[in-house]
């Protein structure tokens, strides 16, 4: 008796869960998978786009910047431990031991020159190689993991009307089977709340920046328009 009753709470678990992880896959995942993302921003192409069928794991998430691209790119290229940071949640990015300060709201020019072949160094886990970097237009990390090919592009779109459109995409071929679906769950979750607080703080320092350097240029241009 005791044995059944085991059995059918076991069951019951088990149906519970792949409940909640469907329930996950058919709601939550595509809205957080891209979030704040236009149709045409999750179509686009980005650079390190796998060719072919598109991979199991594949985000595509932005934000609008009040700010030029030459605005954003600065915080883009110096991050890392001991660089400027991660631009996430800092408690949580210290607490796991990924950095041991706090993300820098200064652009760090010592920093700035982040090419090819390069790495964005943490201090916990793998360091994110960087596979290209274009000034003011992209930046796009990858490896491999486990056999498996990973890659994260950022691409800054100028806008009409002097904003940039912030767009970042994850890709992976993680979560084809239930198993691998049940496992991501945790890292899929955990992933979008940093990505999106990351594209939130990003947005906030290259606004800051750019009113900065817009109240410089203004003061500097009334000094030479005044009589001396």
């Amino acid at each position: 008796m005791d044995r059944w009753k085991v059995a059918r709470r076991t069951g019951a678990a088990f149906g519970i869960t792949l409940g909640v992880a469907g329930s996950y896959s058919r709601w939550f995942t595509p809205w957080q998978r891209n979030w704040g993302a236009t149709e045409e921003e999750r179509a686009r192409a980005m650079p390190g786009d796998p060719p072919g069928e598109q991979p199991a794991y594949f985000t595509t998430r932005a934000i609008t910047v009040d700010a030029p691209a030459d605005a954003i790119y600065p915080w883009l290229v110096q991050m890392g431990k001991g660089r400027g940071g991660l631009y996430s949640y800092d408690f949580l990015d210290r607490l796991f031991g990924f950095i041991d300060a706090p993300s820098s709201e200064e652009v760090l020019p010592e920093y700035q020159d982040l090419k090819p072949g390069d790495t964005i160094p943490l201090g916990r886990g793998a360091d994110f190689p960087v596979l290209d970097v274009k000034r003011d237009e992209y930046l796009l990390l990858g490896g491999e993991s486990q056999g498996t090919r990973w890659t994260w592009s950022t691409a800054l779109y100028p806008q009409d009307d002097g904003t940039t459109r912030l767009v970042t995409r994850n890709t992976g071929a993680w979560g084809r089977s239930w198993t691998g679906r049940l496992m991501l769950i945790p890292m899929d979750l955990a992933a979008f709340i940093m990505v999106r607080r990351w594209l939130q703080v990003l947005k906030g320092r290259a606004e800051n920046l750019h009113r900065e350097e817009t109240a410089v240029s203004h003061f500097e241009t009334e000094e030479l328009a005044a009589p001396h």
